[in-house]
């Protein structure tokens, strides 16, 4: 999301919501424009109001709404986890690495040269007398 200073990850700015839920309860995503604007003035004050449209402050609000209601909001977990994948991948990269990929035979050449010796030309036609 633009902000002032420098741009945040979605993540952040739903993180921020969750946090400030208590004091600034959630509002409608089909509430007016000045509710939003408010809304996320109140949640996210480092916004930028021209860069960011009400219509995507809508659509945070609906993403928002979907990820708390399946219980997706947890981002200590996936910070976690993200931290365990990237340590294996980056073991395991040295070692493929390290074994040189071999080469198989060119099969089609084969094969065209095989064809070519087997093959015979079709016969001549006869003329009827």
């Amino acid at each position: 999301m633009f902000t002032t200073g420098e741009n945040v990850n979605l993540s952040a700015v739903f993180k921020a919501m969750q946090e400030n839920a208590a004091s600034f309860p959630l509002v409608d995503a089909k509430a007016d424009n000045n509710t939003i604007k408010g809304y996320f003035k109140s949640v996210f004050p480092t916004f930028d109001e021209e860069r960011v449209y009400v219509s995507d402050m809508k659509k945070m609000v609906k993403w928002f709404t979907i990820l708390e209601k399946n219980d997706l909001l947890k981002f200590e977990e996936v910070a976690e986890e993200a931290e365990v994948a990237e340590a294996p991948a980056a073991e395991a990269a040295p070692a493929e690495e390290a074994k040189p990929k071999k080469k198989a035979p060119a099969k089609k050449a084969a094969a065209e040269t095989e064809g070519a010796e087997g093959e015979e030309k079709p016969a001549a036609k006869e003329s009827a007398r």
